[in-house]
């Protein structure tokens, strides 16, 4: 079984200080950011798991409805709080094979993308997977099931960026600036894609 992890249980401050506006439920050409960011999961893994915060009830309904399974995390916030609650939960699923974990503010990846990691061959026997943009280490990141219980114990800010020096990666091109491109501010929602080396790049 192929599970999505969708990281959608993020405050948002830097786009919006004042914590009005939430920048997940911000519409894209008409659809919600986390919703464009979860479609190419559901169109490529049998099971995708969005883990949100109890109290975004319209961002959680949404997600639901496009087919996604709900975690709701509490306490700490982070992105590895976040894995961990999302990766506890594909856990339950006995015949999980891999992870793809992906953040909700990326809107312009592609469903091609997911494909090519979901389908990349580890001929030397990696356990993660990371799709490639000019360079730049994009997301989905792709885990084999052995490492979940490892992204069960994550918490906090730090994600699982020590797992990938753990285990080093095979790494995968793909022609696809939606990996490497979030959303971080308003003006991002217009912008050109990130040159190579720019801060869009933090995979995990």
């Amino acid at each position: 079984m192929i599970i999505g992890l969708l990281v959608a249980a993020g405050y948002g401050r830097r786009f919006d200080p004042t914590g009005t506006v939430s920048k997940l439920e911000t519409r894209l050409e008409g659809t919600m950011v986390a919703l464009r960011a979860a479609q190419p999961l559901l169109a490529q893994c049998d099971r995708v798991i969005a883990v949100v915060r109890p109290e975004s009830t319209r961002l959680a309904q949404a997600l639901a409805a496009a087919g996604c399974e709900i975690a709701l995390v509490t306490g700490e916030e982070g992105m590895g709080t976040s894995i961990a609650c999302g990766a506890r939960q594909a856990a339950l699923h006995e015949a999980l094979g891999m992870l793809l974990v992906q953040p909700a503010d990326m809107p312009w990846l592609a469903a091609s993308s997911v494909r090519q990691v979901v389908q990349a061959k580890a001929a030397a026997g990696e356990l993660i997977v990371v799709p490639t943009y000019r360079g730049q280490d994009g997301h989905p990141v792709r885990f084999d099931r052995s490492l979940v219980p490892a992204l069960s114990q994550l918490g906090g800010e730090r994600g699982a960026r020590q797992l990938l020096l753990r285990h080093p990666p095979l790494r995968i091109p793909v022609d696809d600036a939606g990996v490497v491109r979030d959303l971080d501010e308003p003006q991002d929602l217009e912008s050109a894609p990130p040159a190579p080396g720019s801060r869009h790049s933090t995979p995990s």
